[in-house]
């Protein structure tokens, strides 16, 4: 019993020694497992957060692109009012000046005043005799259909309703 209980010894601590190398094998395959599950969700969250932050930033950005677009069309659109306003305010003054210089009048300048207000936003009472009424016009359709299909409405048979059938005042006149 010797040789064969020392063998059997052997062998015994062989495979006990072997089911603890697969066992440390197993939970360390488990641990590397749980570590790069580990690693890939904090990568995700980190990738998630960068996501929302950049587009957190172009929100921003675009925000900040319309606004200042904003400002920039309004201080053009404002330059060419003062522009305009400006031309009218010229055009006005010359025009006084060219009405002014035939005769030096109080009578012209009193009325070309009342005339020609630019404070006031209205037309005065002489501007407004001197605009024309509108005439009413009437109205006739685009198109001058006949009546297709009447002869539907008389009972007629269908051999004669070509004759009857009644021609548009458009449409050009067809020998028969």
């Amino acid at each position: 019993m010797g040789q064969a209980g020392d063998n059997n010894i052997q062998k015994n601590e062989a495979w006990k020694a072997a089911t603890l190398q697969k066992q440390d094998d197993a939970q360390a395959r488990i641990h590397d497992h749980n570590v790069r599950w580990a690693k890939f969700i904090e990568f995700k969250k980190e990738f998630l957060a960068l996501r929302r932050t950049m587009c957190r930033m172009a929100a921003d950005r675009e925000f900040k692109r319309q606004h200042q677009r904003r400002k920039d069309i309004a201080t053009h659109l404002s330059s060419f009012a003062e522009k305009a306003e400006a031309a009218k305010k010229s055009q006005a003054e010359s025009q006084m000046e060219a009405f002014l210089s035939n005769k030096d009048l109080a009578w012209k300048r009193r009325s070309f005043k009342s005339m020609h207000s630019l404070s006031a936003g209205k037309l005065s009472a002489q501007a407004s005799w001197s605009t024309p009424e509108r005439t009413s016009t009437k109205r006739f359709p685009r198109f001058d259909f006949g009546r297709f299909g009447a002869e539907s409405l008389t009972g007629s048979t269908s051999g004669s309703t070509s004759q009857q059938m009644q021609k548009s005042a458009s449409s050009p006149a067809v020998a028969a």
